[in-house]
């Protein structure tokens, strides 16, 4: 054979065939397609998780800001649905241990702010015995929730829901009266309204 039908036949078998092209392709596919709804199943996840660690952020932040300045700091939210953001304020009445129960007049400070959740997702609110409704839960100076009526405890539950309003892979955030935050997932049994 000589040298020139040599090299003609190497290159004849370089590259893939249209069928070997086919079968890469089919493959490709396949695998995209099994692995799709665990990437959207991961995604969903990683949202609930952040908007979670964004909520107990603020709720940390604004107990240790009611202990730091002696005062009042609530976490405020439009109503019992959160979904559209919330914000941190310190309530700036004087003495500090005689708060104004106001919040958003014009002495007090804004601390954080946190925009709307994406969209699709919801954050429902319930605080159980507190004077401000759903709107508002507020820490007083020891860390402890603080604005509701006397003797009573205080509690707030937030449910952080998906867009497929799965109770069980939803997440659960309990403020207790004491002020300890406490997070888990599975909402069925929150007392805020449920993610379904």
């Amino acid at each position: 054979m000589s040298a020139v039908d040599s090299a003609g036949m190497r290159a004849g078998r370089l590259g893939f065939g249209v069928i070997e092209l086919m079968v890469a392709v089919a493959i490709v596919a396949i695998l995209t397609a099994t692995a799709l709804p665990s990437f959207r199943e991961m995604g969903r996840r990683m949202t609930v998780t952040s908007t979670t660690n964004d909520l107990v952020g603020a709720l940390a932040m604004a107990r240790a800001e009611a202990a730091k300045r002696g005062g009042w700091v609530a976490v405020i939210g439009p109503g019992s649905n959160w979904s559209t953001g919330w914000h941190v304020e310190a309530d700036a009445a004087t003495p500090p241990n005689s708060p104004n129960h106001v919040f958003g007049d014009a002495t007090d400070v804004e601390i954080t702010q946190h925009a709307a959740v994406d969209s699709g997702y919801s954050v429902k609110v319930k605080v159980t015995n507190g004077n401000g409704g759903d709107a508002r839960i507020v820490f007083g100076p020891a860390g402890n929730l603080v604005d509701g009526a006397a003797g009573t405890a205080i509690t707030a539950d937030i449910n952080i829901c998906r867009p497929d309003n799965n109770p069980g892979q939803s997440r659960w955030i309990r403020v207790q009266s004491s002020g300890e935050i406490v997070s888990q997932r599975d909402t069925g049994a929150s007392p805020a309204p449920g993610c379904s």
